[in-house]
């Protein structure tokens, strides 16, 4: 059962919960690539975290860790992304503008090259593993 795996691996796990807008500012992708015989997926994980969303401590934490990334797609789609042997980086930036997208926010990505594709998670609240 996915779930009892997943409650087992985050009981000693620290857990970030991202906080971003309710809009289109968070996307996922995974593309599969095949070299010298062997298949690998690539995950994209990336979004916008608002201004007073985390610190700057946290921010730093995320950018120099290894995560194993629970996050759901605008489709309602739950995945586990990144294993403990290969966890995904993460890499933040500061943007600020004048569109919508760019108030003084902190851009963030987590990327890797996994070994198998992200895991979709079925019938998982994540609102459950916030608290």
């Amino acid at each position: 059962n996915n779930t009892h795996q997943l409650k087992t691996m985050l009981s000693n796990t620290e857990i970030i919960a991202i906080p971003m807008y309710a809009d289109d500012t968070f996307s996922f992708s995974e593309e599969d690539e095949e070299e010298d015989g062997n298949k690998f997926w690539n995950p994209v994980i990336e979004g916008i975290i608002p201004k007073f969303g985390l610190n700057n401590d946290t921010i730093e934490k995320l950018s120099r860790g290894e995560w194993i990334v629970l996050h759901e797609d605008n489709n309602g789609v739950v995945r586990l992304s990144g294993t403990e042997e290969i966890p995904l980086r993460c890499k933040t930036s500061p943007a600020t503008g004048r569109a919508f997208a760019d108030r003084s926010e902190t851009v963030f990505r987590f990327t890797a090259s996994e070994q198998q594709p992200s895991v979709i998670m079925e019938s998982l609240d994540l609102d459950y593993y916030q608290n």
